[in-house]
């Protein structure tokens, strides 16, 4: 049998990735369509922040949380992924994701 861990293998089911960036937790979950995937995500601290996602040679795709920390990104391009988040706080920072290839 195979034993090999499937972690960071192109082309795995895709499924929930979780980033802990300094205080902010951004748990997204992956579903495939085609060549293409939808990217649902949650925010922990919650609030409207602005969300970036960057595909590597696709450029970006941009949209804001609600108030509950909860943002929907569709028809993103599949590859090596990158998510910023825009944290609207009193002190106006951005946070990056490590990479990871969906």
């Amino acid at each position: 049998a195979d034993t090999r861990p499937l972690a960071g293998v192109r082309g795995g089911l895709p499924g929930t990735i979780t980033f802990f960036v300094g205080d902010l937790t951004v748990m997204v979950n992956v579903t495939r369509t085609g060549e293409r995937q939808r990217i649902d995500g949650w925010l922990v601290p919650a609030g409207a922040h602005g969300v970036e996602v960057r595909v590597a040679d696709h450029g970006s795709t941009v949209t804001t949380a609600d108030e509950g920390g909860r943002f929907v990104l569709t028809e993103v391009p599949r590859g090596t992924t990158q998510l910023l988040v825009r944290m609207n706080a009193e002190q106006s920072r951005t946070v990056v994701t490590p990479t990871v290839d969906l």
